[in-house]
């Protein structure tokens, strides 16, 4: 079985980082993804608001180097989960686990401290 996933897109806000109960950081983000093809009745790209993940050094990396409007390429897989909201309703949700994530612009346009000696992609 295969599950492998790229995108490119902008993150639609800052980068969250939470720590578990054992103490492993994890860091949710959201990207604002264009699709690849212009929609024939509106003549515009449509746009999708796709949810992501990251552990560790990962988790660190991404809330120390990006930021809201920052543009990005994530590799990853997708997982599901399923939960019980606040109100006891059932939901479910396919987010991305991040596995490398790249600077999708140049280091000049990059904020400073966007500049290290990972050069754009997290070692594995």
């Amino acid at each position: 079985m295969l599950n492998i996933c790229a995108q490119t897109g902008r993150f639609t806000r800052d980068p969250e980082l939470r720590y578990t109960q054992s103490g492993k950081a994890v860091a949710s983000f959201s990207l604002a993804v264009d699709r690849d093809y212009v929609n024939k009745e509106t003549g515009k790209r449509e746009t999708d608001f796709l949810e992501y993940f990251a552990w560790d050094k990962t988790a660190d990396f991404i809330v120390k180097n990006f930021h809201k409007g920052n543009l990005v390429t994530v590799e990853g897989r997708l997982e599901s989960r399923s939960y019980v909201d606040r109100d006891g309703n059932k939901r479910h949700s396919v987010e991305t686990k991040v596995d490398h994530i790249y600077f999708g612009e140049s280091k000049k346009s990059a904020p400073p401290e966007a500049e290290n000696e990972h050069d754009g992609e997290l070692p594995s």
